[in-house]
């Protein structure tokens, strides 16, 4: 990760300060913060990333019922970040989709992968773990299963 895509809380607080006094926009220091909070949460790399730093001290405390910033201006902020310091996307190197037949294998392929781990996953879960993840598991799999999904062997 490069220091661009991993910044300090400092260089995130400046560089929305100057983004939102240039757009002169009535903004509030918290919507800053859970701006900052919500883009630290999503790139972090770990603990030893400036991401990680920034989110645990963050000012911002989100409620549990929020998944993402809340307000307009934090939303802006947030978008802020992102354009100038998140990585790239990743280039896929596969050749474009060309018919539905196409998509409908590529979602065939993944939800078989997806049930595959969810497989091994409740295999460890039977001796381990509680009855409600096991039970939530075993659901997932019989869903599949009804609609035709299975691993490849």
């Amino acid at each position: 990760m490069s220091k661009d895509q991993d910044p300090t809380l400092e260089e995130m607080r400046d560089h929305l300060q100057m983004v939102m006094t240039d757009s002169q926009l009535d903004w509030e220091e918290i919507d800053a913060e859970e701006a900052i909070y919500w883009f630290a949460s999503a790139y972090h790399s770990g603990q030893s990333s400036n991401l990680y730093a920034a989110l645990s001290a963050s000012k911002y405390t989100p409620s549990p019922m929020h998944s993402g910033p809340s307000g307009m201006d934090a939303i802006e902020m947030y978008h802020e970040l992102i354009d100038k310091f998140a990585p790239p996307p990743a280039q896929i190197d596969e050749v474009t989709i060309d018919s539905d037949d196409d998509k409908l294998e590529r979602v065939l392929v993944a939800a078989r992968r997806m049930l595959t781990v969810l497989y091994q996953v409740r295999g460890c879960l039977d001796d381990n773990a509680g009855e409600n993840v096991g039970e939530a598991l075993k659901a997932a799999i019989l869903e599949a299963e009804q609609a035709g999904i299975y691993p490849k062997e």
